[in-house]
């Protein structure tokens, strides 16, 4: 699926989804009808699969940047998420540019790095983690131990069985920054814990903005992004 505006300077924002057709080179890309709560043209956005209610779940990268909107497959409405906090921090002037890590067996959402929204020269603490619970929708905000990464945005994540996650890249825009390093997360209510893996001698450049992560039979494969040299 894919998320975007139809072009720069627009309102109106659409979802589409490809099919793998008989052959495995063609794809077809199909415009899917949108009601509801529409969620404005963004970017650096995330979207992931809700399977207990085979939607889409959308997070960040408009105005409303620290807002989760849920998209049903089935009927084709959007609606926007609304979380009670047991956290002092304002939901909306909180991560932007940040992604979702992923969904626990417990239905919670994790999102953790990004920018503090009102104040884009600053990074959000890298010592702490989003939950959003989609049972309860509730919020709250747990620490994160391990080794923990440097602060930045744009970390690219796939899922492991158990609630394990991978963690790649990222970038600090305020230092022009981006990082080749990899981690593997443990997702827990009470906390994240991050321990950096070796890549030997890995020459793969570090990326950002657009690089994807994905795990088939045991290999994480690495594609796309892009770092501050446009490499």
């Amino acid at each position: 699926f894919f998320f975007s505006s139809r072009r720069r300077h627009t309102r109106s924002a659409s979802v589409s989804w490809a099919r793998r057709c008989v052959q495995e080179t063609d794809m077809e890309w199909k415009e899917i009808e949108q009601k509801g709560e529409l969620p404005g043209p963004r970017r650096f956005h995330s979207m992931i699969y809700y399977n207990p209610h085979d939607s889409l779940l959308l997070y960040g990268g408009g105005m409303d940047s620290s807002s989760i909107y849920e998209y049903s497959l089935k009927d084709g409405i959007w609606s926007k998420l609304t979380f009670v906090s047991n956290s002092e921090t304002i939901l909306e002037d909180h991560r932007r540019e940040a992604f979702i890590m992923g969904i626990t067996a417990s239905q919670e959402v994790f999102i953790y790095g990004g920018m503090k929204s009102s104040h884009l020269s600053s990074l959000a603490d890298p010592t702490t983690a989003d939950i959003f619970n989609l049972d309860t929708l509730e919020h709250r905000i747990v620490s994160v131990h391990g080794s923990i990464p440097t602060e930045r945005e744009g970390m690219a994540y796939t899922s492991l069985p158990g609630d394990y996650l991978v963690a790649y890249g990222g970038c600090n825009q305020i230092k022009q920054e981006c990082y080749n390093q990899l981690y593997f997360v443990k997702l827990l209510s009470e906390h994240l814990t991050f321990a950096k893996a070796s890549l030997g001698n890995s020459e793969d450049l570090p990326r950002v903005e657009g690089a994807t992560i994905s795990s088939i039979d045991g290999t994480l494969l690495l594609f796309g992004g892009c770092n501050h040299d446009n490499k």
